[in-house]
């Protein structure tokens, strides 16, 4: 995950933090991954945004899917 320039997170069912990378963090306003884990991903989310990633981390957790890059 380091190696990639973008941003990736891994995130659980609920929309928390499991694992991402440093770029991930930078752009969510954090200085260290380790300041995210465990963290709601919508606590950064902009407020125009939050219905539309709600819904998205609902259907991957529907799909099985729980990553996402950003």
């Amino acid at each position: 995950m380091e190696a990639t320039n973008t941003g990736y997170v891994i995130i659980d069912g609920e929309g928390r933090v499991i694992d991402a990378n440093q770029n991930y963090a930078l752009m969510s306003g954090h200085d260290k991954v380790e300041d995210i884990i465990g963290r709601q991903v919508t606590e950064w989310t902009a407020e125009y945004d939050l219905d539309r990633n709600a819904d998205e981390i609902k259907k991957c957790a529907k799909q099985g899917i729980s990553g996402t890059s950003g």
